[in-house]
């Protein structure tokens, strides 16, 4: 159980709200339409009674302020705070999660708005620990052993209930509380998502709202107020728009097609609709508001370049809205159609007289400040695949020197080669490569892969304007021994010498560093009774540190990052995003390691990973979606792994494809383009021959979607497969993925069967 012994936290500084609710009316300061609150905001702000509270960055530290709407007086609440921090408040108390040094866990602080004490509310709580604060109750989850799960307690006297042993992301007010439950099938399956509901009054219990399939996250966001619930699933789910329910009268209705992240605040719901498509300049951000009484909806924020979110709805509806993720402004509930058209910052990036179609002509890629990365020439935005050749398998097989001497040789290298830079226009391959291993038993060291084959690799992916991201393999060894070390160091030498560095875009620790363990399907990071979490945690953060020293004691420059699963089974309450936060037991991360995070996701959840680390934990550097999917599997074991109906290559977003493998795909490329992420790698280029006779349709270990590709290969398949089979042919995924990197349908249809088999009416509907 957590402890709740009084701590005085690091340094807490207070300013007295002077005057908060004592003016008449009629000496309140008239509001401004639009007022902005900070420009340095980090994750995401809360709004309730006269108040709203952030978390700023200033010049060493980040703070935590509280802005007073109806005196318009701005004051300090705790500096420093915790950049992960999660607020929660009633327009009474506000509280906030703060991280204790000295027993590695989670406190949450609470002070008195009306009396300015500040007090401890909890303390000893392990994993996230997201919090929701209504009438006098602290909701918040818990990930410790003995006290695992969604808890409601009194703040005054302490006295606590389990809500649900399994519960995330509470939401609380006017009596009510609000959450979410996940049942998880493992990786490449979506997550079966539930929203729930229970009432303080006892005429509610655990009430069950909706349901779905809707991948990582679950829901883009829930509030309730006043006995109505506003809701809006996560990107991949089967039920799109924004739901209202009256719990007087069980109406349910949609008041929206499509929108995200919906807040309600009396008879006012707010919501954000995000641009689809390749980010322009005539992309649109919108944000509408709608009114229970009348029904009828009108827009707040008029379609924007930059990206205009809305956060939260204060007691007098005055309007929270983020813009490019650092501004947070107060817009008046009488405020309509205000724009926010300046384009989002790119940070200054020297021109040089570089050509991008020679990679190595433009110097090295670098991590910008504000979560892009960049070349010589500007901006560069990752569009990747993973590279295999189809008779070798998947992993660090194509690398070996035999087989890409022979597909070198037989002209199978260059097929595959240009399928990837001609269709698909990526300008990045991503590769697996195997460590040297030692023999056991013997100091024997073998080395599968050598110097010269990686850069023969590099400089005919070069020649076609793409760079290498290299996933070096240990297989959960955390030991960096002499050999792996050296490898390394040599490797980086190697390219160094032939002035070739610059063809590398990164390296990667590890594919799926949280996938090692004997947990199968379970997420290795989390705390369980079966399985000492901390251990594996301390091994694979050591050996992240121990790969950063050797790189950059040789390559300073070149961008390090590793991976992990976003759709490994949850134990703990706390999501896989947060993985790259859980800290060694001498308090060192991965996010804190590396240059750019790299999450995987397969079943349409990018959007709620990259809202999970920018707003939930606060991350401001590059992340790239390292793998994304799924391809179509022929005769998968899941029907979500298949092409659906023709129309899906043209339409995926149709109901009739929301479980397809095209729908996934798009699902996941739109929240790469529009959701602040770098770039992403598309899993994977091609088929493996593994696939290619009548019997694996029938072996469980090789019917498996997860070893398909975007291109066909040509030979047998299984009943049920693709809809494009000869060798190189691009399937339905393959189409979208096109579509995305070049931004042109009619390019990408041309000369595919597409268009030779006459599918033309369909893509129509595009």
């Amino acid at each position: 159980m957590p402890t709740h012994r009084s701590f005085i936290p690091i340094l807490i500084a207070l300013l007295a709200l002077t005057g908060a609710a004592g003016l008449p009316a009629s000496a309140q300061p008239t509001p401004a339409p639009d007022r902005l609150l900070t420009g340095a905001l980090v994750g995401a702000p809360v709004a309730a009674g006269q108040y709203i509270f952030w978390k700023e960055r200033g010049a060493e530290q980040v703070a935590l302020y509280g802005y007073d709407l109806a005196t318009s007086t701005r004051f300090l609440l705790a500096q420093p705070a915790d950049p992960t921090a999660t607020i929660g408040s009633d327009g009474a108390i506000v509280a906030w999660t703060s991280r204790d040094p000295a027993e590695r866990a989670l406190a949450i602080q609470g002070y008195d708005l009306r009396t300015h004490a500040v007090f401890t509310i909890a303390t000893g709580i392990s994993g996230a620990g997201e919090i929701a604060i209504d009438r006098g109750w602290l909701y918040y989850t818990d990930s410790a052993l003995a006290h695992r799960g969604l808890f409601a307690r009194a703040i005054a006297s302490g006295r606590e209930r389990l809500v649900s042993p399994v519960g995330w992301r509470p939401v609380a007010a006017d009596g009510a509380l609000l959450w979410s439950e996940e049942t998880s099938s493992g990786i490449g399956r979506t997550a079966t998502w539930s929203l729930h509901l229970q009432t303080r009054d006892g005429r509610h219990g655990d009430t069950l709202i909706a349901a779905g399939a809707a991948g990582y996250g679950g829901c883009s966001g829930y509030a309730v107020s006043g006995g109505t619930v506003v809701w809006a699933f996560a990107g991949g789910a089967q039920l799109s728009g924004v739901q209202l329910l009256r719990l007087d009268t069980g109406t349910r209705t949609t008041i929206a097609p499509t929108g995200s992240d919906p807040h309600i605040q009396g008879a006012t719901v707010l919501w954000t609709e995000q641009p689809v498509g390749a980010p322009s300049q005539s992309q649109r951000w919108l944000v509408r508001s709608y009114d229970l009484a009348s029904g009828k909806s009108a827009i707040v924020v008029a379609p924007s370049a930059s990206a205009s979110a809305a956060r939260a709805i204060a007691g007098d509806r005055t309007i929270a809205i983020t813009v490019a993720g650092t501004q947070l402004h107060a817009i008046s509930r009488e405020a309509r159609g205000l724009r926010f058209n300046a384009p989002p910052s790119v940070a200054a990036v020297p021109a040089t007289m570089c050509n991008p179609a020679l990679p190595s002509s433009c110097g090295q890629v670098r991590a910008l400040g504000d979560g892009m990365l960049a070349d010589d020439s500007g901006r560069w935005t990752m569009r990747g695949v993973q590279f295999f050749l189809p008779q070798y398998g998947i992993n660090g097989k194509t690398l070996r020197d035999d087989n890409y001497a022979a597909a070198r040789d037989d002209g199978t290298l260059a097929f595959w080669l240009e399928r990837a830079q001609a269709y698909l226009h990526a300008n990045m391959l991503r590769v697996f490569v195997d460590l040297p291993s030692t023999v056991s038993g013997s100091t024997t060291v073998i080395t599968p892969t050598s110097y010269s084959t990686l850069h023969d690799f590099a400089t005919a992916a070069n020649a076609r304007g793409m760079r290498l991201g290299l996933v070096l393999h240990n297989s959960a060894d955390w030991n960096m021994t002499e050999p792996p070390a050296s490898w390394i160091a040599g490797l980086l030498d190697y390219f160094a010498e032939r002035g070739s560095l610059p063809t590398l875009a990164y390296l990667s620790a590890d594919n799926e560093i949280n996938n090692h363990c004997a947990n199968s399907g379970q997420d290795c990071f989390d705390t369980s009774q079966s399985f000492d979490a901390q251990a594996y945690i301390d091994g694979a953060v050591g050996w992240v540190t121990q790969f950063r020293g050797v790189v950059k004691n040789r390559a300073p420059q070149l961008l390090v990052t590793v991976g992990i699963s976003s759709e490994m089974i949850d134990a703990d309450l706390t999501r896989a995003a947060f993985d790259f936060f859980r800290p060694d037991s001498q308090g060192r991360t991965m996010a804190g390691l590396v240059d750019l995070l790299a999450p995987h996701n397969f079943s349409g959840g990018a959007t709620a990973i990259i809202d999970d680390l920018r707003m939930g934990a606060a991350y401001r550097g590059a992340v790239v979606l390292e793998e994304l999917g799924f391809p179509t599997d022929p005769r998968p074991r899941d029907p979500s792994w298949t092409e659906g109906p023709l129309q899906c290559a043209a339409s995926p977003l149709q109901a009739e494809c929301a479980a397809t493998a095209p729908f996934f795909v798009e699902t996941n490329l739109r929240a790469q383009q529009v959701g602040g992420y770098a770039g992403g790698s598309a899993w994977m280029l091609a088929d493996m021959h593994e696939k290619d006779t009548t019997t694996a349709c029938d072996d469980p270990n090789k019917s498996f979607a997860l070893w398909t590709g975007l291109f066909a290969i040509g030979g047998t398949y299984c009943d049920g497969g693709t809809t494009s089979r000869n060798a190189g042919q691009p399937k339905a995924t393959a189409l979208r993925v096109c579509i995305a990197y070049t931004g042109s349908f009619s390019a990408c249809i041309a000369g595919t069967p597409f268009q030779v088999r006459g599918y033309l009416p369909f893509f129509s509907k595009s």
